[in-house]
């Protein structure tokens, strides 16, 4: 089976990046990788480009022209954020625009036979200008989304210049406009040079469902978007092959096309059954207690499917994708089915940032979130409120964690009817009527580019199209339940697979209760607005928000929930025992939040985890609520005598991709964790990498940031130097502790 669909040429796409596997292990460390479609060969050729960029935080146009000179500016790696070093509490200034520049050397050899040469970007906040070689070579508006440009025509063989000019201003045309997550502004996710046959699968163009998927028998269906960038019509021959977890061919199918120069076609075909396939599930995870590095025997099962695209008996490209065989269901009067079970969901909020770093985190970085979760037996995330980075949710497939992404259409409480961005609070939808269709179109936009990038990740079982818009002018809400609509109609037609939803806050705005088939009830009282008579799905998407800082009073073990009931007769409590309630007809229930992150309105500290990524005691409660396992032996005041330094892994790479997460522990003599707080000091002795701070970093007793609480600190390193990096911990009268890391190239 397959179907022709013929379109003409675009300027650009929207980036589409996945993550390869790593266990968080030493063997694994140094096998992060960054394609949807990872090449098996040299007709597709990808290059990380993370390294070696200069930057300034100005407004300087004329940084533009590849003659500019750059000297003065700063050296810098990707992923990189305006706001590096980055604390929740020490904001040192509003969003502005700064400017990136690199060199590419391109050979000869890579742009023979008209080879296309392609820069991806996966994330860049908020609205960029590309520039190659002085020539403008697209603009991409949105900050959570990647984009994707051909720049055959501007670059040359031998110094190619790159300039970047980043806009993080507020921008009343552009969402979000408003949320308390802090906007920082930079390139804060992984940039790529893609080359590639002038007939190649177009970028993200690889569309993966499964018509049937039971234990007893699957069907694949491929959609591929073809590209044609040669100067003549071309008959080409496209197979695709299934390919299960140990690489063995398990289905393919071939088909054959003409496509004209200048034009993509999308090519579906469906694949024979493929009998007794193994179906991707969280419960593949389930391990009591949870191993020290992943056992990837245990991981959720993912296929692959190969393109292979030939013409005139030559190869011109290759493409994989990764895929897993599932069904999903949301059912108002049973909740959420996932392979036609009932499926508890058991979910925390999560926010991108992390202490220092900011939002420009490492691959490893999402994994690490993603895995602290898991191991703690919760089995869903609500990515709030925009699309996380495409590693994100590459570890959840690959941990097993079911999956909420959303697009920053946001709104906040207490919203001002000022056009003028102070502190991203004004109306969620525009006051001003010249602002409204761009703005639209720019909504539209970043939930299509978020659906094309993400579509073939099987932990993803939901399209969410904004949190708390009805934040908005009360008399503009006709044009927001509009927009709903539209935007409703975008998530059918991009993906028929995934229902559409939304996180709807305190505010009561029937006006949306039953605009999508999903509804996130944010709020513990909120859920009293729906039961089983709800006309829609209602999940309660945030419940348990609590500020607290770990080792306070107020980090109690007992967790943070709502004792508010639901409006059933009688009523009924949402708690009990501490548990949330399994109600027959309810998905499940995610708490505000898994991690302290950083916000314009001081909600950040509501994380069961706080910023460094320590656990707090509700982060204990949890785990043994859900997994079973009993709380660590809590540290006691005593003598120090020593520091303990470990990392969780001890091998990563040198591209950005992949660090290390440091953890120091205050000792007695005898090797026993204390609660004793002093000052403490990581250094690189090496100077091979580097900590938020540069070479070295200190953390202070009690400080909520860069702190010593309850004698444990921890922060992420990196490097961009092959070789081994000594890293020495150190405190005044204490015996000092080191590690060595070792960076591959």
């Amino acid at each position: 089976m397959k179907r022709l669909l013929l379109l003409p040429a675009m300027l650009a796409l929207s980036a589409c990046t996945t993550t390869q596997p790593v266990s968080m292990s030493d063997a694994a460390a140094v096998a992060m990788s960054a394609q949807a479609g990872q090449p098996a060969s040299a007709v597709r050729s990808v290059q990380g480009i993370n390294t070696s960029w200069k930057f300034i935080r100005q407004d300087i146009p004329e940084a533009r022209e590849a003659e500019f000179k750059d000297d003065a500016w700063a050296p810098v790696n990707l992923p990189h954020s305006f706001e590096m070093p980055y604390w929740r509490t020490n904001l040192a200034s509003a969003p502005t625009v700064g400017w990136y520049r690199r060199h590419l050397s391109i050979d000869k050899d890579s742009l023979a036979g008209g080879r296309r040469v392609f820069i991806e970007f996966e994330g860049v906040f908020l609205v960029s200008d590309l520039y190659v070689n002085g020539r403008l070579a697209g603009t991409h508006k949105g900050g959570y989304t990647g984009f994707s440009y051909d720049i055959t025509d501007s670059v040359k063989e031998g110094d190619n210049t790159i300039a970047v000019r980043v806009d993080a201003t507020w921008n009343p045309k552009i969402t979000p406009r408003a949320g308390e997550h802090i906007f920082a502004g930079g390139i804060y996710r992984d940039a790529y040079l893609v080359f590639t046959d002038p007939l190649h699968v177009a970028w993200c163009g690889t569309f993966v469902t499964t018509p049937q998927a039971t234990a007893d028998s699957a069907t694949v269906m491929a959609q591929t978007e073809l590209r044609n960038d040669g100067q003549a019509e071309k008959i080409c021959q496209v197979r695709s092959i299934v390919l299960d977890a140990d690489g063995r061919e398990v289905a393919a199918v071939e088909s054959s096309a003409n496509i004209p120069a200048g034009f993509t076609i999308t090519i579906e075909q469906l694949s024979p059954a493929i009998v007794k396939p193994h179906l991707w599930s969280p419960d593949t995870t389930s391990a009591t207690p949870p191993p020290k590095a992943l056992d990837l025997s245990l991981r959720p099962y993912l296929y692959t499917l190969r393109t292979e695209v030939r013409s005139g008996g030559k190869l011109a490209d290759r493409y994989e994708t990764p895929f897993g065989i599932r069904s999903i269901a949301w059912n108002r009067e049973d909740g959420f089915a996932l392979n036609g079970k009932k499926f508890w969901i058991k979910g925390a909020n999560v926010h991108q940032d992390h202490a220092g770093w900011g939002d420009a985190i490492c691959n490893s970085g999402s994994w690490r979130d993603v895995k602290m979760l898991r191991d703690a037996g919760f089995n869903f995330i609500r990515g709030s409120h925009y699309p996380h980075d495409p590693a994100f949710a590459d570890a959840c497939d690959r941990l097993g964690m079911t999956f909420w992404s959303e697009i920053p259409f946001w709104g906040i409480g207490g919203f001002t009817k000022q056009e003028d961005g102070s502190r991203w609070n004004p109306s969620a939808y525009p006051n001003n009527p010249e602002d409204q269709a761009a703005f639209e179109e720019n909504v539209i936009q970043q939930l299509r580019e978020m659906i094309r990038i993400n579509r073939n990740h099987p932990s993803i079982v939901i399209w969410s199209i904004g949190n708390e818009f009805g934040y908005s002018t009360p008399e503009l809400m006709p044009k927001v339940k509009a927009l709903v609509g539209k935007l409703k109609a975008v998530v059918h037609a991009e993906d028929p697979t995934r229902p559409c939803g939304q996180g709807i806050g305190f505010g009561n705005w029937p006006q949306l209760n039953d605009s999508t088939e999903v509804i996130g009830l944010n709020g513990g009282n909120s859920d009293r607005r729906f039961t089983v008579e709800s006309p829609v799905v209602s999940l309660q998407s945030e419940y348990g928000s609590g500020r607290a800082t770990r080792g306070t009073p107020s980090d109690r073990y007992d967790g943070c929930f709502d004792s508010s009931k639901i409006n059933t007769t009688p009523p009924q409590p949402q708690i009990v025992d501490g548990a949330p309630v399994q109600f027959p007809w309810k998905p499940g229930v995610s708490i505000w939040c898994a991690y302290d992150h950083g916000s314009n309105y001081g909600m950040g500290g509501m994380g069961i985890i706080d910023p460094a990524r320590i656990p707090k005691k509700r982060y204990y409660f949890y785990r043994e609520l859900y997994a079973g396992i009993p709380p660590p032996a809590w540290p006691v005041e005593g003598t120090p005598a020593k520091l303990k330094l470990t990392a969780d892994q001890t091998v990563i790479t040198d591209d950005g991709r992949n660090d290390t997460w440091l953890l120091v522990q205050v000792q007695d003599k005898d090797g026993r964790w204390l609660s004793n707080s002093p000052p403490i000091t990581l250094t690189d002795k090496s100077g091979r990498g580097l900590f938020p701070t540069g070479n070295s970093i200190t953390f202070t007793p009690g400080a909520v940031e860069k702190g010593v609480i309850e004698g444990l600190a921890a922060i992420e390193y990196r490097s961009y130097k092959a070789g081994k990096a000594v890293i020495e911990a150190t405190s005044p009268g204490l015996a000092p502790a080191s590690i060595t890391i070792t960076v591959k190239h």
